[in-house]
């Protein structure tokens, strides 16, 4: 007796050896003995995946090299080829030039450094981090013009106060005190001679002005300031005040506004902030009131010179002792941060500029100005430096950027202030806004793996997955209003996960396995269920990268150390997570071309997916940058790129295509005006068409197989149990297809096209595409299992909606 089984749905991919037995589950139903170069579709399917497009080879093809990208809006997309020592650049499919020479920046990272630079975006600046090298920003000026400078931290993150015996001595003040200066009172030098017993004085309730004429034609910056009150009269403090800034003694522009500063104490010094960044030869102080006196009276006046503007002075410590490992200072701690505390309290922050020698540096230094030049016996050395490692990874979360791993200190991340990535400072009392500093504790402790944003902070380690958020959830995370935990065991590769959604991708730390990160509402926790728990056996290679290629089709991209793709389709929505694996076309020494990195940038219509691919051409290793090509149902058969490393010809009618250098001496696919004309060696860079056709669209390649097979039918009409197991023979194949051309389908014993032209066609015109149920005649053994197998390797579309089998089976 014959039944005839169909299989509409195939959303479950390629399914493993250990699973191809367990007909009892759901998947089975929806699976796949092969798929390979068969892409799942979330309406149930299988889709022929597309072919590549070539762009460019690498700069030096002996090496490796990684992409990145860098995204700024889906109209303003960048590929970023990471290379040894340099950045280049690719959009609009193709390399970014000036005058044919490509744009590229110099970095300071090595061949084997390529896999450990991870990314962080926001608007025209990628900060990028990278063991063993200090932090980075790339910064697009102009689709030609980009930039690689150090991120600069301000103001930390610190190592714990320094406790030993050595003090740090400064060699002069962060103020402006040098020049001439004038006032409507007297005594207006006792304002800068450091002296809280002399001051300066105006009596009779007159508006007072207080002049610094910088002298030399000099201009300083300054943004903030200091009054100190006398300790006999302090209630003549000023009460009411203003600053101003000038370069010719005539024009005044206006940096600060005071009022009600009542309340003075004995020499108490008060502190004024403001924005400034404008050089000026003059500042003066003009005051209004005091409180409750008609006569003026203060002992100091303190004016800081700007950390940027300054030239940098000399600290000297008094030993090495409590400076990295008492070595002492050491010339890898330039730009380093160091943060003293004056005799008044004050903590004030300082850029190392250079080394000297072990215990002497050159500093800028930053905040209000020092009251003295004392000994600083508290101070405090910068968490990253040469000597300790760097930040290793590093993400965005609730606007503040956040760093995490150096070597000396796995489990620590850093966030910057809200808004201000560089700042690293946490003021005195503590603000909102500051920097945040969190080690992770309690339970597994092992190395951060990967730091990425979700609703909360999601922390990957090497011994488990971990949460940072604010402890209250209706407010924004501080340093008194912040919690970590440990949600899963599931331990973590040092590979950047992605999001599809709301749902973080991560890699396993055996590197064989992707797990989702999500939180479950009906749990009330977090859950890192396996995703590739059906097709794992494509992933035995181990991953080295992810992407997720959002749209038009939603695919999450691994590549695996033997150079293959495992490509997953994603729709939780509709339950669909089917995996098939992705070859790239060789060479003619290669069995496939090796991928070696894989990313995936926004467009303005669908996401785009490159690739490193590496092949041996013409006897030569290369390394080509290539990109999926795109296909959507209703295209032109012409339009359409089933080929990798492909090109493509538009224009005028010709009979030969150049430019094809790259692929010297292959044999390519070739398609012109949508008719498959088969193989042609390139020769010259050119690609010549046979018995003199002409065509205006012509798309040439080097052709990929693609394959699948059915599983083994559980059930014939079987009325005592499973198929398995007994004979059964396929006596007819039907395929319904969508837009198909050139596949074929059969059994093992027998497989040929089934969408083949009618004799009466004119053969050598465009390939119709074809929609519909087609059959051939089958011819199968009875102990076959009752699989079918479908194929092609021609250059057109297919689409496969369903597979129904006529199947004659023991009882």
């Amino acid at each position: 007796m014959s039944v005839y089984p169909i299989q509409a749905n195939f959303t479950r991919g390629e399914l493993g050896p250990r699973l191809q037995g367990r007909t009892d589950l759901d998947h089975y139903q929806a699976g796949l003995v092969s798929a390979l170069n068969w892409q799942v579709m979330k309406e149930g399917g299988v889709r022929r995946r597309v072919g590549t497009l070539f762009a460019g080879e690498v700069k030096d093809s002996a090496k490796q090299v990684r992409l990145g990208k860098f995204e700024f809006s889906t109209s303003q997309s960048y590929i970023l080829e990471f290379g040894e020592e340099y950045i280049r650049f690719w959009t609009n499919g193709g390399r970014v030039e000036v005058a044919d020479v490509p744009v590229e920046v110099v970095t300071p990272y090595q061949e084997a450094d390529l896999s450990n630079i991870r990314s962080a975006g926001a608007g025209d600046e990628l900060y990028l981090v990278c063991e063993g090298y200090p932090p980075k920003i790339l910064r697009r000026l102009s689709e030609t013009n980009w930039t690689l400078s150090d991120y600069v931290s301000k103001d930390g993150p610190y190592l714990d106060a320094h406790d030993g015996q050595t003090v740090l001595t400064p060699s002069a003040r962060n103020a402006l005190s040098s020049g001439t200066y004038t006032s409507s009172g007297s005594s207006e030098s006792d304002l800068f001679d450091l002296n809280p017993k002399t001051d300066w004085a105006q009596g009779g309730g007159v508006v007072s002005t207080i002049t610094i004429n910088l002298g030399g034609g000099n201009a300083e910056v300054s943004d903030s300031y200091s009054l100190q009150a006398d300790d006999v009269v302090p209630n003549q403090a000023p009460s009411e005040f203003k600053l101003h800034g000038s370069n010719d003694n005539s024009t005044w522009v206006a940096l600060d506004s005071r009022s009600n500063e009542t309340g003075w104490g004995r020499h108490e010094i008060r502190h004024f902030d403001f924005d400034n960044t404008i050089a000026f030869r003059y500042y003066r102080l003009t005051i209004t009131a005091a409180e409750n006196e008609t006569d003026k009276r203060f002992a100091e006046w303190f004016i800081n010179r700007a950390g940027d503007d300054q030239t940098p002075f000399t600290i000297t410590a008094s030993s090495t002792d409590g400076i990295n490992n008492d070595t002492g200072f050491q010339s890898g701690d330039v730009g380093r941060s160091l943060q003293v505390t004056g005799s008044d309290g004050i903590t004030r922050w300082c850029q190392i500029t250079n080394v000297t020698s072990t215990t002497e540096i050159l500093v800028r230094m930053y905040g209000r100005c020092l009251p003295d030049t004392d000994s600083f016996s508290r101070w405090k050395l910068s968490q990253w430096s040469d000597a300790l490692g760097w930040p290793q990874q590093i993400a965005f979360f609730e606007d503040r950027l956040t760093f995490a791993a150096s070597t000396s200190y796995p489990r620590t991340l850093w966030s910057s202030q809200t808004g201000d990535y560089d700042n690293m400072g946490i003021s005195s009392p503590t603000e909102d806004t500051d920097a945040l500093n969190m080690t992770m504790n309690g339970g597994q402790l092992n190395q951060i793996q990967w730091v990425a944003e979700g609703f909360d902070l999601l922390v990957g380690t090497s011994g488990a997955t971990r949460t940072i958020r604010a402890n209250d959830g209706n407010s924004a995370i501080t340093n008194e209003n912040k919690r970590q935990r440990r949600e899963t065991q599931e331990k973590c590769a040092g590979i950047e996960p992605v999001f599809v959604g709301e749902t973080a991708f991560f890699v396993e730390a055996s590197r064989k396995s992707i797990h989702e990160f999500f939180y479950d509402f009906n749990n009330n926790g977090y859950r890192t269920p396996e995703l590739s728990i059906l097709s794992n056996h494509l992933l035995n290679a181990k991953i080295t990268e992810l992407s997720w290629q959002a749209s038009p089709e939603g695919l999450l991209y691994a590549v695996t150390e033997d150079g293959r793709l495992a490509v997953t389709a994603l729709e939780k929505a509709q339950q669909v997570a089917g995996m098939t694996p992705f070859e790239l076309a060789g060479g003619s020494a290669d069995a496939v071309g090796i991928v070696e990195s894989v990313e995936t940038i926004a467009g303005d219509t669908a996401d785009q997916t490159w690739l490193v691919v590496r092949r041996t051409i013409n006897g030569n290793s290369v390394r080509h940058i290539e990109y999926f090509s795109n296909w959507e149902d209703g295209n032109a058969v012409e339009d359409g790129v089933f080929a990798d490393s492909a090109l493509q010809y538009t224009g005028s009618s010709t009979i030969s295509i150049s430019g094809a250098n790259h692929l010297e001496g292959e044999s390519v696919g070739v398609l012109a005006d949508g008719l498959d004309l088969g193989d042609i060696v390139v020769a010259g860079g050119m690609v010549t068409l046979p018995k003199d056709i002409s065509a205006s669209k012509i798309t040439i390649g080097l052709r990929y197989e693609s394959h699948g097979e059915t599983l083994r039918l559980p059930q014939v009409g079987n009325q005592d149990g499973t198929a398995l197991g007994r004979r059964k023979t396929i006596n007819s194949v039907a395929v319904d297809v969508l837009e198909t051309a050139g596949l074929s389908a059969g059994t093992a014993a027998r497989i040929e096209e089934i969408t083949a032209r009618a004799m009466t066609d004119n053969l050598d015109s465009t390939h119709p595409l074809m929609s519909g149920v087609f059959s051939v005649p089958s011819q199968d053994s009875w102990r076959n299992g009752g699989t079918c197998l479908f194929a092609t390797n021609r250059m057109y579309p297919a689409t496969i909606r369903a597979v129904l089998l006529g199947v004659e089976g023991e009882p």
